[in-house]
Parts: structure tokens; C-alpha cells; sequence
């Protein structure tokens, strides 16, 4: 029998209650539990050495989960993946994930929390067959400075190569992009760079702002 929400090893050990609808008809699903990412200006890496792991379901279980909820509530129009951990599944288990999702779920796709440093043409490719529309990258500024102030080490060549490999499928995928801004450390030089980096990636794309204040 196919696997199902109820009938996998895995709801014998333990039941997770992660499953939430969005206003929109968005249906979210963290498939992951743990943290693969630094935290800068936290404690919380040294509080819980533990989170640098990450547990996650199965395939058969993550696409059962939504498969027996979308039946049950047949009212979504869009799937939304808001994790972070999402992309660093391999190769081989996204394949498996799209072609199990394309076959029992079929609706539009939507991936967040992903990383210039996680896409891989051959990820994007599978999902964008199996359904995805809409994929939310973190480019958060274009200063080397700030970058180092906030722990993220891709180069800006990186972040240009991975808007491009994006932009192939732009007939069928819309980015998003996620900037840091009103951070109140952060030279007037330092914003104006990253504008100049943004008016240079493959349009069109859409910006996802985010307010540092305190």
C-alpha cells in the first residue's frame, strides 16, 4: 500500500504538528527540524549546539502528509515551503520528492529560505517540473562588509550566477529576493552599492524587504 500520513514507521516514533494553512490558501510545511545556518549577534548556536543538526521526514511521508490534507481540504491552490533546510536536500531525494509530488499532489509550488550557495541547476530543474512557480532566495546586501557582519559567505559572483540559472526559467519561475535594510550601521555607501548590485541581476524578479531595527 502506498505510504500514507498515518501508516509510515516514522508516525510511530514521534507526531510533529507542523502542518498550518495560510491566509491566501497557501498550505506551509517545515519538513525539517533542527538549523543548518549561524545566527550572527545570538547565543543561541552556543545554547543549543543540538539545532546545528537536522532531522527531517521522509519523502513518503512529507508528500502523504500534504497528499491526505489536500484531499481532506480540497480548497488550496498553492503549496508553500517556508524552510530554510529545503534545498540542501540532494539531488537524488528532490527527484524523488518531484516525481511523488507531481503524481499525488500536482498544485503550484512555492520554496523559501533558499541560498545562492544551495541552488543547483539540476534541483531547479526537477522542482520546476514538478510545479514550482515561485522561489524566495536570500541575497540580503551586496557589501563585503555586511556580508561579514552577517555571516553570509557567498561571493557576489555567486549570488549573480544563481539569479541567472533563475532567470532561464523566468516564462514559468518568479524569484524573490530578500534585502536587509534600515540596518543603522550600515554606511549610506554601503546601501547604495547593494541598489547597484540589484539593477544588475536578470529582471524580472520581485524584493522582499526586511527592516533591521531595534
Amino acid at each position: 500500500a502506498p505510504a500514507t500520513a498515518t501508516n509510515t514507521l516514522q508516525s510511530l516514533d514521534y507526531r510533529e504538528r507542523n502542518l498550518a494553512v495560510y491566509v491566501g490558501q497557501l498550505l506551509g510545511d517545515n519538513f525539517s527540524v533542527g538549523g543548518r545556518y549561524l545566527i550572527s549577534q545570538a547565543d543561541l548556536n552556543q545554547e543549543f549546539p543540538e539545532n546545528r543538526k537536522v532531522r527531517r521526514k521522509s519523502m513518503d511521508y512529507l508528500v502523504a502528509e500534504i497528499d491526505r490534507v489536500t484531499q481532506r481540504l480540497p480548497v488550496f491552490d498553492k503549496i508553500k515551503f517556508d524552510d530554510d533546510a529545503f534545498f540542501f536536500l540532494s539531488v537524488d531525494e528532490m527527484k524523488v520528492f518531484a516525481a511523488k509530488y507531481k503524481e499525488r499532489v500536482g498544485l503550484p509550488l512555492m520554496v523559501t529560505g533558499v541560498t545562492p550557495s544551495t541552488i543547483q541547476r539540476e534541483k531547479i530543474e526537477t522542482l520546476v517540473d514538478a510545479g514550482l512557480v515561485e522561489i524566495r532566495m536570500g541575497i540580503e546586501t551586496a557589501s563585503e562588509e555586511m556580508r561579514k557582519e552577517y555571516k553570509r559567505p557567498q561571493t557576489e559572483n555567486k549570488v549573480k550566477k544563481a539569479a541567472a540559472l533563475l532567470s532561464e526559467y523566468g516564462d514559468r519561475l518568479t524569484p524573490y529576493y530578500d534585502l536587509i535594510i534600515d540596518n543603522p550601521w550600515e554606511s549610506e555607501e554601503s546601501e547604495v552599492e547593494t541598489l547597484r548590485f540589484m539593477t544588475r541581476l536578470p529582471k524580472p524578479f520581485e524584493l522582499i524587504l526586511y527592516s533591521l531595527t531595534f
